[in-house]
């Protein structure tokens, strides 16, 4: 991802619902043709079950005991 990429926020409809992601693309266009990509090229790669936020700041050894902590269960799911 550019550092310049913004945020899009994305809308799709799918068995009467509406639902919501947001893609990360350098303008309007792009972001529609990662919606496009996703329609011919997605797969559903699993359930998730954790997501853990670092800044991008964050050091290699910081990191490293976030997977750790998570590996062990130190961090709530």
């Amino acid at each position: 991802m550019a550092d310049t990429d913004k945020e899009f926020v994305c809308t799709y409809r799918h068995r009467g619902q509406e639902y919501g992601i947001n893609v990360h693309a350098a303008d309007y266009k792009d972001a529609s043709a990662h919606l496009r990509a996703i329609g011919t090229t997605g797969s559903v790669d699993g359930v998730l079950v954790m997501s853990v936020s670092l800044p991008s700041t964050a050091s290699l050894w910081r990191r490293l005991q976030v997977a750790v902590g998570v590996l062990l269960g130190r961090y709530g799911r």
